[in-house]
């Protein structure tokens, strides 16, 4: 199973793939700029400030950082589908379970009991 494609595997969040893509499009906005010596405007702390890639530190390892706790998680939820795919024994229906029960044996049935209690309350 590979979490990359679309659609998506069932059980992963269309959110954490839309989050790990936003942070490697920065990285890759960063790196753009850095080879053409372009600035990059970004919203620091609510405001807008225009900076060299090389002044991005923070940015940069944050993002690098949440890329690799997305996928890791991504990678762990494609892991547990593929163990809920499992093949499963299918179910044989009451029927066949109760016939395989031994006869009951133990004190008064809940009938006799529902019976006794309505019958001593007359």
């Amino acid at each position: 199973m590979n979490p990359e494609t679309f659609p998506p595997a069932h059980g992963i969040p269309m959110e954490l793939l839309t989050e790990r893509g936003l942070h490697q499009a920065f990285l890759e906005v960063v790196e753009d700029s850095r080879r053409e010596g372009l600035p990059v405007v970004i919203d620091r702390e609510g405001t807008v400030a225009e900076l060299m890639p090389d002044q991005l530190g923070s940015e940069v390892q944050f993002a690098r950082e949440r890329i690799a706790e997305l996928t890791a998680e991504i990678q762990e939820r494609a892991r547990l589908q593929q163990l809920l795919k499992a093949p499963r024994e299918p179910f044989s229906g009451t029927s066949e379970h109760l016939k395989s029960m031994p006869p009951w044996a133990g004190e008064a049935t809940a009938d006799e009991i529902i019976r006794e209690d309505r019958d001593s309350r007359d």
